[in-house]
């Protein structure tokens, strides 16, 4: 699914407009950026949460250059999904299953 196919959906939910249903959701997210960005975590309730953290730095070998290489610390956002979502994917008859 698209931002577009998203709007779209979130417009009809809601009877707003897919232009106030855009920015509406373009604040969303720029706000739940700036919490990240701000070093906090933010939980949706029935999806997960979104946390900051701080991946230490590591050595590593290139195949490329036959060599040993140091990876610097950086920032990774993750995503521990929520009991409501982990119990809705994991559902007996879900779409996936064959």
């Amino acid at each position: 699914m698209h931002t577009k196919d998203i709007v779209r959906h979130l417009a009809l939910r809601i009877g707003k407009t897919q232009v106030e249903t855009r920015k509406l959701l373009a604040a969303c997210i720029a706000e739940l950026k700036q919490v990240l960005d701000d070093g906090r975590a933010f939980t949706i309730p029935g999806l997960g949460t979104f946390r900051l953290r701080l991946r230490n730095a590591r050595v590593v070998y290139s195949p490329r250059y036959k060599q040993k290489m140091l990876l610097p610390p950086k920032k990774v956002v993750t995503f521990s999904p929520g009991a409501a979502l982990k119990r809705r994917v994991n559902k007996p008859g879900g779409p996936h299953e064959s």
